[in-house]
Parts: C-alpha cells; structure tokens; sequence
C-alpha cells in the first residue's frame, strides 16, 4: 500500500521561501487548462502530463510556497478591488512568469482566477476546458468546497499555521471577488451564474484555433488531434476528483496539523527551560 508522500508527492514539497518577484521563466507556457475546480481537472492534469506535457501547477502544489500565494493575494486584490488609480497594477505576462515561470500547464486555483488575463499573456498556449452540467458541478463544489467555506472553526485553524493561512486568504479574497460572496449563503446562490459566466468568458475571448472545448467521455482522439500529439497506448485517465480531491485536502490539514504541534511542544520546552532558569537563578538571590 502506497504511503500519503508517494501518493501525493506535491503535499510534501518544502516551501521554496523565493521570492517569485525575483525569478523568471525557465519553461515555456504551452497548456492552460482553465475549467473550474471540480469539473474532472485532475484527470485532464493525468490526461496532459501522460501525453508528455508538465509539470503542472494547481492548487494542491501551491499552497506551501507561502511568497507566491502572498503575490498571488496581491493579484486577486488588483483584479477585484483595488480602483485603476492604485499604484498596484493588474498582473500580466511578467508576474506571471515569475510565478509560473516552472510550469507548462496552467491549471485549477489559483491561475483559473485570472483565465482571461492569462489567455492575454500567452497567445502561444492552447486553451482547454471541460464544461459540466452545472447543477451536476454545483452538488460537487458544495460538498468539497462551499459548506467549508465562511467556518468559523476552520478559520480558527488555519490560523495557527502560516502556509495554511495565507492560502485560506487568497481563497477568501477570490470567492470574494470571483462569485462576489461575503458570506455562505451568498456563494450558495451566485456560484451557478458565476460558473456559466467563467466558460462563457473564456469562449468569447479565445480565438477559436486555440481552444478546445473538451468533453472527458470524448477520451483521447480530439485532446490529441488538437495538440499534435500521438494517442497513446493505455486508456484515458479517469480520477475520481471528488475521492482525490477529499483525501489531499484531509492531509493538508494533517500535515498542517503536525507543524502546529512541532510549535505547541517547541513553545513548551522553551517556556519549561525559561523557567527552571529562571528558579534556579531566582533562588541564587
């Protein structure tokens, strides 16, 4: 049985602490795969880097690197609410190649936060989506997402550890700006007109030879004809994203969890030698 480091490597990455101002593109841009989260992003990921494309970035492999998430805060705060004047400008091709500058497929949360201006930076990608029922998709983001979203004893949580923090604040900020919700109740009503908003978006701005409107159950044939790309040997990758996406999140917050507690033993050991130095000295007087 494969252990949680081999089934889920990216978890386990530490933080780079770079700040991503000072780097630069070393890979081109060549994917971005802009459907929203919970619409079969992690096989289409599967699907890519099978064909030989990658690495990837997503949310699952971001959130440790605490600089790029506190930029790409600054990103989300200039696109969605900072007025024109403000000295921050929205980002383009240069901010994102220092944060992207690793990868070749764009995908998921963060980047799908900023899909048009993305489609923008790079006219060389090709663009890929996958479009669900929108009901099908609500059922699915409200079970792995929204019912978290706006809690109490999660925000108390995530507060105790930074990498946590700082990447529950920017998806704060892009439910905040994105679905225009400040509360549960909020999200639960626009995430439907948000969602049909996002694709209906990324159709009208994208030239039509360079975007792929994919449909999963379409398999390898036209992933591959639009790619230039051979279909390989083994069958298309089909990830239960719901299953995936519940235990990776389980060990964010496990591992989350485990730094909390190294903190909690160290703050104790340190206050327990304080103080037998301080009663050892103290009873010198």
């Amino acid at each position: 049985m494969s252990t949680d480091r081999e089934k889920y490597p990216e978890l386990f990455v530490p933080d780079r602490n770079i700040d991503p101002r000072t780097r630069s593109r070393e890979v081109p841009m060549k994917i971005l795969a802009l459907s929203m989260p919970r619409t079969g992003t992690m096989s289409m990921q599967t699907a890519l880097e099978t064909l030989g494309f990658g690495p990837t970035i997503h949310g699952f492999n971001q959130w440790m690197h605490v600089q790029d998430t506190r930029m790409w805060q600054e990103g989300l705060e200039a696109k969605f609410f900072l007025p024109s004047q403000a000295k921050m400008k929205p980002f383009g091709r240069q901010e994102f190649d220092q944060l992207l500058g690793y990868y070749e497929i764009a995908s998921d949360f963060p980047s799908i936060a900023f899909a048009e201006e993305l489609i923008a930076a790079y006219p060389e990608a090709k663009v890929v989506i996958v479009e669900r029922d929108v009901d099908a998709w609500y059922e699915s983001f409200h079970d792995s997402f929204i019912k978290y979203m706006f809690s109490v004893a999660v925000s108390a949580f995530v507060r105790l550890d930074t990498q946590m923090y700082t990447f529950q604040e920017m998806t704060n900020t892009w439910v905040r700006g994105k679905f225009r919700a400040n509360s549960r109740r909020e999200l639960e009503q626009n995430a439907r007109k948000v969602y049909r908003q996002h694709y209906e978006t990324i159709r009208r701005v994208t030239p039509r030879e360079r975007l792929l409107d994919f449909k999963l159950e379409d398999g390898w044939e036209p992933l591959c004809a639009f790619l230039g790309k051979d279909v390989p040997d083994v069958p298309f990758p089909r990830v239960n994203d719901r299953q995936a996406f519940a235990e990776r999140s389980d060990l964010m917050l496990k591992i989350a969890g485990g730094r909390i507690l190294r903190k909690g033993v160290i703050l104790i050991t340190v206050m327990v030698a304080a103080g037998a130095v301080w009663m050892k000295y103290s009873s010198l007087g």
